[in-house]
């Protein structure tokens, strides 16, 4: 997707792709938020977050976790998805 979030900014590319195993209950997740592509001081420069996560999941539940790599830190972020179990 591709998302301009402030008037005047660069647009921002964010890509990514997952995977199911073991019968669609465990799944691997990994990308590239924010990457951006801008002239600074007659330069250009690209500035690109990678993330990974996984995912565990049963009939009615569903555990997410995300990491986001900073240059010096790591966001981490922590899902549970309750479904109604459809009939």
């Amino acid at each position: 997707a591709v998302v301009n979030r402030r008037k005047g900014s660069p647009p921002v590319l964010s890509v990514g792709t997952e995977v199911w195993l073991l019968n669609k209950i465990i799944a691997l997740r990994a990308g590239i938020d924010d990457w951006r592509i801008y002239r600074r001081d007659a330069k250009t420069e690209t500035h690109i977050r990678p993330t990974l996560g996984f995912g565990v999941g049963v009939s009615f539940l569903q555990l997410d976790y995300a990491a986001s790599f900073e240059s010096l830190a790591v966001k981490s972020r922590i899902s549970l998805t309750l479904r109604q179990p459809v009939e």
